[in-house]
């Protein structure tokens, strides 16, 4: 499924801009839940940092949803620090 989004947020950036509260959420909430795989939380962030990229005037004077992503790829950071970087 969130193949499926990254292709999209690719292909057409646009379509999310009226739902980048929503997505950042749902993403959000993929990164911080224990019980999902890394390699999903990795895809979740890959989608924000691409909404980010292609359509960045939804994050100006937004420094929460900012704040956010960096706690979201500070958190995975941690987690690979402490895993020992396995499977890079």
């Amino acid at each position: 499924m969130l193949g499926f989004m990254q292709e999209m947020v690719e292909a057409e950036p646009k379509i999310f801009k009226k739902y980048a509260d929503t997505v950042m959420e749902m993403m959000k909430n993929i990164v911080f839940d224990a019980s999902k795989e890394q390699g999903l939380k990795e895809q979740a962030i890959e989608i924000i940092i691409n909404i980010l990229e292609r359509i960045p005037s939804i994050f100006k004077n937004h420094e929460n949803k900012l704040k956010s992503i960096l706690e979201m790829i500070i958190s995975t950071m941690v987690f690979l620090i402490k895993v020992g970087f396995n499977g890079f």
